[in-house]
């Protein structure tokens, strides 16, 4: 498989460089899995830091463009991360804020008798 850079640019506010990268492949075009793999090995970076943004086959042709993007650390992230509740954390969470309410309620009650 043949790889050639044909832009790279340096992205300092998000901490990665984004690459395209034209690729030449023997059979179908790779998935993205697959692609992470190759760009991995061809810039000798580590797999988990590469994304594959898209990848572009010319037509009839076993070659293609891939837009990269490499981060220096994975760990770093913008913006707030969708927070995923499933059906059972959201009842939970619930119960909680109602008993809340009636232990204040209660309180209160208490408060008033005396």
């Amino acid at each position: 498989m043949n790889m050639e850079i044909l832009n790279e640019k340096e992205n300092k506010l998000l901490k990665r460089k984004e690459y395209l990268i034209y690729v030449k492949y023997e059979s179908a075009t790779p998935s993205k899995e697959q692609m992470q793999e190759l760009i991995s090995k061809f810039l000798n970076v580590n797999k988990d830091n590469i994304e594959i943004h898209k990848i572009i086959s010319e037509i009839g042709k076993c070659a293609g463009k891939v837009w990269a993007r490499v981060w220096e650390d994975k760990t770093f992230s913008y913006g707030k991360p969708k927070k995923e509740e499933s059906k059972e954390e959201a009842a939970t969470e619930e119960k909680t804020s109602e008993e809340a309410s009636q232990e204040q309620q209660k309180s209160e009650e208490t408060k008033e008798g005396e």
